[in-house]
């Protein structure tokens, strides 16, 4: 898919500055139709195929007017997303620009909150290249897999950026590993981003006295990448002899990982065969701490507990949470913000609660999502956690 949309949210100003100048610098292309608004809105939120994208651009080639309304719905769009979904839909009934921005991006949030349940297993069946290619095609199925599969890897890379300096410095370590190896078997691997993206893993099966083995030769290993009990299936291989190498390409890029090695311990290794993807309660899910003007703060993020699965139901948002103790007393003057992830890196706020809300125990969450599908998410990566200080 073009880069236009796979910038970090709606296109900045100095993006659309960039696009206006790279539009006015092509060769005209044959005359093309206008975009509508609810094709830019899809266009700013990565929602849509190559060809389509083409398209869009084609047109804002030929039509000024269209360049205006882009700049014009990439401002509402903006607005739209930090509005509580409730806000929002009560926004799409009107006629203004906000108004069918709304409508057409609720549309959209709806479309992807449906598609949802189903990610994770069509990562498993159809694995990292199939849901790529299936995703740059503009399947729904395939961009509801691929934006959970980076919501995940956003908290999987963060979770990596807090382990001790030691750990991640590490050349080989123990990955987890699901199955039954033979006694006195160990694995032990090696996680690497290389200069071009690509994530190399090597595993090395070893006897008791570490000397390499060929115990597992001819046994398949699927690879996950793994954060607190949950995990994202990413390939499957083959062990030869006394190792085995797994490379994918272009998984740092898409993690935004830098070059280096990766701690072995958030990886999973399962052998033999895969069974289907299972979490027990609690989830854990990390809410990134803002500062009072809203922007990330160097603080590690707090983990928050899912006692119940993502759930929408007659247009209800459900979810149990608990926060820790040490949560409460840290963040008591903070509004827990939470957001669905719809699309790459871009979410919609579903509501905001105060800290002070909870005591010890878990408490049940409900929010109004007019026009949202009854479905049920088996995966925290679905949702985005903030902290915010409450105005004063």
């Amino acid at each position: 898919m073009r880069n236009s949309q796979d910038a970090d949210g709606p296109l900045s100003p100095g993006g659309l500055a960039l696009l206006e100048a790279w539009i006015q610098a092509q060769s005209p292309p044959a005359e093309a139709e206008a975009p509508t608004l609810p094709m830019l809105v899809a266009y700013q939120s990565g929602m849509l195929d190559t060809d389509a994208v083409q398209a869009i651009e084609s047109g804002l080639v030929w039509h000024r007017a269209a360049r205006t309304l882009l700049r014009e719905t990439r401002d509402a769009l903006a607005a739209v997303r930090s509005m509580p979904w409730q806000e929002a839909a009560e926004r799409a009934k009107s006629e203004d620009l906000i108004g069918q921005v709304a409508r057409a991006w609720l549309a959209l949030a709806s479309a992807q909150v449906a598609e949802a349940p189903t990610a994770r297993r069509l990562w498993q069946s159809e694995g990292l290249s199939t849901v790529r290619r299936r995703w740059e095609e503009g399947v729904a199925e395939a961009r509801a897999a691929w934006t959970a599969f980076l919501s995940f890897g956003e908290q999987w890379r963060t979770a990596t950026q807090w382990q001790p300096a030691a750990q991640v410095r590490g050349a080989e370590g123990n990955p987890h590993v699901v199955g039954t190896l033979p006694p006195g078997i160990s694995l032990l691997a090696i996680a690497e981003i290389g200069p071009d993206g690509a994530l190399r893993v090597t595993l090395s099966v070893r006897n008791a006295s570490g000397a390499p083995d060929t115990a597992l030769s001819g046994m398949t290993a699927h690879l996950a990448l793994r954060y607190n009990q949950q995990n994202w299936p990413l390939a499957s291989f083959r062990i030869e002899g006394d190792r085995a190498e797994c490379i994918l390409p272009n998984i740092g890029t898409a993690l935004e990982l830098p070059p280096g090695t990766l701690p072995a311990d958030m990886l999973q290794i399962t052998l033999g065969e895969e069974d289907a993807i299972t979490d027990s309660l609690p989830l854990p899910l990390p809410a990134q701490v803002l500062d009072a003007s809203g922007q990330p703060t160097d603080r590690r993020p707090a983990l928050l507990q899912l006692w119940s699965l993502p759930h929408w139901e007659e247009g209800i948002f459900h979810l149990r949470i608990a926060l820790p103790d040490a949560v409460r007393r840290s963040y008591a003057d903070y509004h827990l913000q939470l957001d669905v992830v719809v699309a790459p890196r871009r979410s919609q706020r579903l509501g905001e609660w105060p800290v002070r809300a909870w005591g010890a125990e878990p408490l049940m969450l409900t929010a109004a999502c007019p026009g949202s599908p009854t479905t049920t998410v088996a995966y925290a990566a679905i949702l985005q956690a903030r902290l915010h200080p409450i105005s004063t």
